[in-house]
């Protein structure tokens, strides 16, 4: 369903209706859960492959634009695999993964280890470091740079866009929260009442859309502080 959701925004704000695309790595062995990038030639993406009934986790790197690929993390067999991407800036880098496991690179992603974990978190599918010391995942927060989490008592993080590094918008399965303070105070923003939010997108710094589970589109024309019920995606 996000996938879908996706697009459909990705589409809505470039206008990409005959884009073209061009398969630049191809192995069944390999699954992508995520992928990010700091500009628009390096970027990272992250899975699991299995070969010969292997499980191994893994971290690609791209600097030219995505047209090649090189492995630059490995986990050991059978460890959780990364899947998110947070970029401090161009050297700090954070990824979460599966059982909440992170992972940490300070050399612009060259290198990666495994660092920390969050307890009891079963996957990481959005993490948010606004700082070296600040960042959110699912519903939790940390001040240490990722050592130690607290309940955030948000709800489980899915998407999040920031304008800057002190404001931004992350969408929770309790709603759209607002923050201009690096996140130390989160204000709802959204109309209604602990509503499941997919994911968010910002065109400019005042036009967004944002997507909750039932296929409903929500736009904002005053950069993300109130919002109203724009379309909806029909499921097939």
């Amino acid at each position: 369903m996000k996938r879908i959701i996706f697009i459909s925004l990705f589409f809505y704000f470039y206008g990409f209706v005959n884009a073209q695309w061009e398969v630049v790595f191809d192995d069944p062995d390999y699954r992508f859960h995520g992928i990010g990038f700091i500009n628009s030639d390096t970027g990272f993406a992250a899975g699991d492959y299995h070969p010969e009934g292997q499980h191994y986790g893994f971290i690609m790197k791209t600097v030219d634009g995505g047209d090649s690929w090189n492995l630059v993390y490995q986990t050991q067999p059978g460890y959780a695999e990364p899947t998110t991407f947070s970029f401090v800036n161009d050297t700090l880098m954070f990824a979460g993964g599966w059982d909440g496991v992170l992972f940490k690179s300070i050399d612009g992603g060259n290198t990666w280890e495994m660092f920390s974990y969050i307890p009891y978190l079963w996957n990481i599918r959005s993490i948010k470091f606004l700082t070296p010391e600040l960042g959110y995942a699912r519903d939790e927060r940390t001040s240490d740079g990722g050592y130690t989490w607290e309940d955030t008592g948000l709800g489980w993080l899915h998407d999040h866009h920031f304008f800057n590094d002190s404001t931004g918008i992350l969408s929770t399965v309790d709603g759209l929260f607002y923050t201009s303070d690096f996140g130390e105070s989160m204000t709802k923003v959204d109309p209604y009442e602990d509503e499941w939010f997919n994911t968010v997108s910002m065109g400019t710094d005042y036009y967004g859309i944002a997507a909750r589970s039932n296929g409903n589109l929500y736009k904002t024309n005053d950069g993300g502080l109130s919002w109203y019920w724009y379309d909806s995606i029909q499921f097939i």
